[in-house]
């Protein structure tokens, strides 16, 4: 699974990097894992959107890290593509602790919604994951296996975006009852489902060649 942290201590040296809105956006615990979905915890810094801190919602137009529980590593991407697959480029997780130069990711609405800038993010939304380094959107597909572990290949593309970067943000144990919804609030333990492919995102172990980062698939 995976964790969305900001320690509390980095708030006030990280809050102007990541309080500003998107522009391009449209008017450690023991794992907690079940039938291969992936859960996420979420928090944010938002010096803009005061309320985002008092009220630890998650809003369009935050810029948010994700940490895989299970392994304790931030979901990160770079400038390298896949050498198998799709040769789109790497999504994976590495360090320990948040990079506001690689780890953050901005949360923009689906396509064809429109959104607010600091509208909140409610639970069964659709929505993508712009990575703020590269600028790729947060993707995945059929027909490519990821080249570890065989399962659905994640990666970051393109300027462009389409269908295939959209992704349900489900509050994890409770997808189809009655408190799947609300608002997506730090802290909450959650899943990020592919709407293509009815997916969800992962990560693990194995490691993505030689260096020390882990596979993410889905």
């Amino acid at each position: 699974m995976f964790v969305f942290f900001l320690p509390a201590r980095r708030l006030t040296e990280l809050q102007r990097y990541l309080c500003q809105p998107d522009k391009s956006l449209r008017p450690d615990h023991p794992r907690v894992q079940r039938d291969g979905q992936v859960s996420f915890n979420s928090n944010i810094a938002n010096a803009e959107f005061q309320k985002t801190l008092l009220s630890t919602v998650v809003y369009y137009g935050n810029r948010i890290a994700l940490k895989h529980i299970a392994t304790g590593r931030y979901l990160s991407s770079r400038n390298k593509t896949y050498t198998t697959g799709s040769r789109q480029h790497e999504v994976f997780t590495s360090r320990r602790q948040p990079d506001p130069s690689h780890d953050f990711w901005i949360v923009i609405p689906a396509l064809n919604e429109r959104r607010q800038p600091g509208e909140p993010v409610m639970y069964n939304h659709i929505i993508r994951l712009k990575h703020i380094e590269t600028r790729r959107n947060l993707h995945s597909h059929h027909g490519y296996r990821s080249p570890i572990t065989g399962q659905q290949e994640a990666t970051a593309f393109g300027n462009k975006s389409d269908e295939n970067d959209h992704w349900s943000v489900e509050r994890f144990g409770y997808q189809g009852g009655p408190q799947s919804g609300g608002e997506w609030r730090v802290d909450d333990v959650f899943i990020l489902r592919h709407v293509p492919t009815g997916h969800t995102l992962r990560s693990h172990e194995e490691k993505l060649g030689s260096e020390d980062i882990n596979e993410v698939s889905v």
